[in-house]
């Protein structure tokens, strides 16, 4: 453990998933508040405490990034529809 009460190294897999849910929360936070264009890799990894390089390693780019924000989103936006289309 260092200084902070962290354990050094890799994050555990569920300490992973966590890292990964929060940089999707924080990307889609900006990209509706201030837009794409505005929107950057190094505010998004501040936001979620997190590296620059961790984002561009999970997601390659900033276009990556918000193709996996959108991927993670579709099922949210199909539920009510197929409600909608099965009454």
């Amino acid at each position: 453990m260092n200084v902070a009460g962290k354990r050094s190294g890799r994050p555990l897999k569920d300490e992973q998933a966590a890292l990964h849910d929060a940089l999707l929360n924080h990307a889609l936070a900006q990209f509706t508040s201030v837009g794409y264009r505005a929107t950057t890799m190094a505010g998004i990894a501040a936001a979620a405490g997190s590296a620059k390089s961790t984002l561009f390693r999970k997601f390659g780019s900033k276009s990556g990034l918000l193709h996996a924000t959108m991927q993670r989103g579709i099922p949210a936006l199909l539920t009510p529809l197929e409600a909608v289309n099965s009454d």
